[in-house]
């Protein structure tokens, strides 16, 4: 299991490299920690290179794992929270 998070102060975003094989749990860990600091920073992009990344993952934790992040509550800076209509 190998995987980082690094901040691009230049561009305003969070990468998330993930190479080797990583169990479920284990991508999931990943994707919080970098989303936290993500929300932290106050960088409101994430980018992830899975390129190098390898295991089984089914097609159900892959599904998993975009539900958890959609479900996410928006960050401070999130296009969804800037986009109310008034009185909400």
């Amino acid at each position: 299991m190998s995987w980082r998070s690094a901040l691009n102060s230049q561009s305003k975003h969070v990468e998330l490299v993930i190479e080797g094989a990583l169990s479920r749990d284990e991508l999931m860990a990943a994707c919080d920690r970098t989303f936290a600091l993500a929300l932290e920073q106050d960088m409101p992009l994430v980018l992830a290179d899975c390129r190098m990344m390898s295991g089984g993952h089914n097609i159900l934790d892959l599904y998993q794992l975009a539900k958890q992040l959609i479900e996410k509550p928006p960050g401070p800076r999130d296009a969804r929270s800037h986009h109310r209509s008034p009185g909400s």
